[in-house]
């Protein structure tokens, strides 16, 4: 039985932890269908962490929707 589930000093849960489970779990169990493998880490800078998105996740569906427009296909 479990009384209190929780991260503390004596096993903490750190984000580099999940991190790297995460990671594992993505390499056993592969995804089908994607453009890219996920991947990524933690920032611990929120101004990184939004020039970080820009460049990784808007930049690409812009220039996909792109390509999509200049073949004559309805962009994503």
């Amino acid at each position: 039985m479990v009384y209190n589930c929780c991260s503390g000093d004596q096993n903490p849960l750190l984000w580099g932890d999940l991190e790297r489970w995460g990671y594992a779990h993505l390499i056993n169990n592969p995804l089908n269908d994607v453009i890219w493998y996920p991947g990524g880490s933690f920032k611990s800078n929120r101004a990184w962490n939004n020039i970080n998105d820009f460049f990784v996740h808007y930049v690409p569906a812009y220039l996909v929707d792109i390509a999509a427009r200049v073949a004559g296909k309805k962009p994503m």
